[in-house]
Formats: structure tokens, sequence, C-alpha cells
């Protein structure tokens, strides 16, 4: 699994200090490898591989970086905390984040090709079997969903499919997102936001045509 970048993590991080309290690096180490969508197997593959220490590295890199421009100072030895210009720094990305269309705003615009595609555009139920034809049809319908480019977040994922007739629970829903930033249909934009990527424009075509 590849580390996400310096600016990723920092905004993870403030976001997670946010409410003012102390946090110690363990604590934050973990909430930044859970909003990396880190599974339990991607967690053993990385301590056999040795990146562990690459993720502690850029972890602690970034840290240093935020307390160097004021966005967190040390009251407390390995104790972290958010400063006011911090605040004001996630502030502004959370006002950016929202910029991403609402799944409300866009649900009746795409809920015609969503059916679409379900009742059988593309691919057939016969295609695929088990796992791999659930996989399949979810990620036609997420991905279809985010043709237009713009930013979505997971809670978006489930409401697409939730229309399609597919619900799914948050570790279902966890799952299908982990193998989607896997296989590099989505990439990682910033604060739970995603955005389709190349390969998955290409995987679009290839089942659409």
């Amino acid at each position: 699994m590849s580390l996400p970048s310096k600016e990723q993590i920092g905004s993870i991080i403030l976001e997670f200090l946010h409410d003012g309290r102390l946090y110690n690096f363990d604590k934050i180490k973990s909430h930044v490898k859970s909003r990396s969508d880190m599974t339990a197997e991607d967690q053993k593959k990385k301590n056999r591989s040795g990146s562990q220490l690459k993720w502690i590295a850029r972890i602690e890199t970034v840290l240093t970086d935020l307390k160097r421009q004021g966005f967190i100072f040390m009251p407390k030895s390995d104790r972290y905390r958010i400063t006011d210009a911090g605040k004001k720094k996630n502030a502004t990305v959370e006002e950016q984040s929202e910029e991403a269309p609402s799944t409300h705003d866009l649900m009746s615009e795409k809920l015609q090709s969503i059916m679409q595609l379900v009742k059988g555009k593309g691919v057939t139920l016969s295609d695929k079997k088990g796992s791999d034809h659930k996989n399949h049809k979810r990620f036609l319908v997420i991905l279809q969903s985010m043709e237009d480019g713009k930013c979505y977040r997971v809670k978006d994922f489930k409401a697409f499919l939730s229309a399609a007739g597919l619900k799914l629970n948050d570790n279902q829903m966890s799952g299908v997102t982990h193998t989607l930033k896997e296989k590099g249909y989505v990439s990682y934009e910033t604060r739970d936001q995603y955005r389709i990527s190349e390969a998955g424009k290409k995987f679009l075509a290839q089942n659409n045509s």
C-alpha cells in the first residue's frame, strides 16, 4: 500500500487535533492509518515489508513541518496540540472541501444513468461470479457516478449504491473503497474525498462499450 502524501497526512492530523486536546504520537499515527483505509491485511503486509518505518518517518516529518509552520506545538513531551493558526488552516481546508457536490443535489440527475447500468447496460449477471461479480457491479455504479471528474466522499458512494438497490454496511463499503484505490480506479484527494482516475475511466469505457 502506498503512503499518503505529506499534504494528505497534514490535513488528517490538523482535523484530528482540531478539538484542542493533547494527543500523543501513537494516537495520531493510529488515526492517520485509519483515515488512510488501512485494513488488517494491509497492516500485516506493511509490517512484513518493513514499510512500518517509512510510515513512522513520514508522520514524524509532517509533525515536524506542522510545528515549524506554527500549526501545532508540544506543551508536553510527545504530546501535540493544535494552535490557533492550525485551527484557522484546518477551517480553510474544510471550507474548500465543502465545494464538493452533495449527493442530495446530484442524485436526481445521476439516478437514471445508475438504474440503466444496474438493469444490465454494459455488463450481464453471468459475466462474473461470487464476490467478483458483486464488486464489478459496485465499481460500475460508483465510477459511473464519478464520471464527471468531481470529488466524492465514501458516504456518496454508499448513497449511489443504495439508490441502485445495492445497500452496503460500513465494513463492506470500506472493502469496496479499499479495492477501488488498490486497483487505481480512484485517487485520494483530501479529507475523505476521491476522484475518478484515468484507470477508472478506462474501466468504464471497457464495460460500457
